[in-house]
């Protein structure tokens, strides 16, 4: 454990992602000793409230308990206005207060597009951030298109070397996903068939059953395509179909990520978008609204070991289920036995039951002597006696730690953008849907998937 003292400075700190995931994980990780017991958490915010108006509103936009002790011990609330750089120098005088030589900073920006230059900016100009061991958390979006992200990546390297910022892509701290690595490439069974001759489809989904809830005001002008392919799809994807890295590092592990970017193509034919029925009656929605609520694309990855495999990424809200997975279908025996029952699959269940599947043909049991199909199964809560940490708790953890394995590139963001663009400029069908067997008839037509 870390014993120096530690500031964690969130901006947005009245928002719901600051009540649901990153006080809890903070409390989390400071009361199981992964991160140093003198932390100060500062709560920054332009209201006018005592730290227990700000904890008691707080405790309105998550439906867990939050640790009301712990936060009343650790946490300080601060008024300031996070756009006047006179309010910094404040700022700056409160954290000297509490800090020595060695204290560490963490800057979360938990807030909006619109005021991240300008944030940015007065953080800079406070000089906020002066050691190298200072590190600043960056939400999605990081722009709505290429342009704008590079734009917003021009931005931060002015103000802040590279080893300060940790572009945050939370799924990637989601614990099958940082399982990947390891099934992959810590498992022999795998390392000979994990390729073209022997895999016949990946397909990557993220489904949602709800629909866009209180979020209007960035959905609308991301949609689907942006909010989840853009990010955390293609990223997953990425991990998937990636070539051996040459060593086990973090730099690594990105530039075979990078590789798959830049030689995937998509099949604009063959993709689509839709929008749920009763998008347009959401509060704050407009009544001409485009926005994509599901998407569905099919791409081919041109590299030696996934030429010509069939590569699927589907997301999207109002469907059957809640359920995040990835689905490796191996392609049929060669031999004439008639003993395949089904093709084999790999299940990596993201959530929500975290796991492994395997499903294998055999004799059914008994005197009779038919094929069945069974799954072969690793579900970590059976496993595990304590709760599953959030990917939020990793993500803060390795930030402090100076891990950034599980955070997002510059060139990463770059290409996949570019690729996001591209499917824009190509104008994909757009249907509605009421349910989602109408997707899945639609998929069907031309696509054998595992859905």
């Amino acid at each position: 454990m870390k014993t120096k003292k530690l500031i964690i400075t969130i901006f947005g700190s009245t928002g719901d992602l600051t009540a649901r995931k990153l006080l809890p994980a903070i409390t989390n990780l400071t009361k199981n000793k992964e991160i140093s017991k003198d932390v100060l958490i500062l709560a920054l915010g332009r209201r006018e409230y005592t730290k227990k108006d700000y904890l008691d509103y707080m405790q309105t936009l998550t439906s867990s308990k939050l640790d009301r002790d712990f936060l009343e011990d650790h946490l300080e609330y601060f008024k300031m206005q996070i756009t006047e750089l006179n309010d910094y120098h404040s700022l700056k005088n409160k954290i000297n207060e509490y800090s020595d030589r060695n204290t560490q900073n963490l800057f979360y920006l938990a807030i909006g597009p619109e005021l991240l230059e300008n944030v940015s900016k007065n953080i800079f100009e406070s000089k906020l951030v002066e050691k190298l061991s200072d590190r600043i958390i960056f939400e999605k979006p990081f722009g709505h298109n290429y342009d704008s992200a590079k734009e917003i990546n021009q931005m931060l390297w002015q103000y802040f070397k590279e080893q300060q910022i940790y572009r945050i892509d939370h799924y990637l701290g989601k614990e099958m996903v940082r399982n990947i690595v390891n099934l992959r490439f810590g498992n022999k069974i795998f390392e000979h068939i994990w390729n073209k001759d022997n895999i016949a489809s990946i397909t990557v989904l993220a489904k949602e059953e709800e629909g866009i809830l209180n979020r209007a005001g960035y959905y609308d002008t991301a949609g689907a395509l942006k909010d989840m392919v853009q990010s955390h799809l293609l990223q997953v994807l990425s991990l998937i179909v990636m070539d051996t890295p040459l060593e086990n590092t973090s730099e690594a592990i990105k530039d075979k990520k990078l590789e798959v970017l830049n030689h995937l193509e998509f099949d604009s034919k063959l993709s689509f978008l839709g929008q749920y029925e009763g998008y347009l009656q959401e509060k704050n929605i407009p009544a001409t609204s485009q926005t994509d609520t599901f998407v569905f694309l099919k791409a081919e990855l041109h590299s030696k070991l996934f030429e010509n495999v069939p590569l699927y990424l589907l997301t999207g809200k109002k469907l059957d289920e809640k359920k995040s997975q990835i689905i490796i279908e191996f392609r049929s025996v060669s031999n004439q036995l008639n003993l395949e029952k089904e093709t084999n699959k790999l299940y990596i269940d993201i959530s929500p039951n975290e796991g492994v599947r395997f499903n294998l043909n055999h004799k059914v049991f008994g005197l009779n002597d038919e094929s069945a199909t069974s799954d072969m199964k690793y579900s970590i809560k059976d496993n595990l006696k304590d709760e599953l940490p959030e990917a939020y708790e990793k993500m803060i953890l390795d930030a402090i730690n100076g891990n950034n394995q599980l955070y997002v590139r510059w060139d990463e963001i770059e290409q996949s953008w570019r690729l996001i663009d591209q499917l824009v400029n190509q104008e994909l069908d757009f249907i509605r849907y009421k349910t989602f067997d109408e997707l899945k008839e639609r998929i069907k037509k031309t696509e054998k998937i595992d859905l």
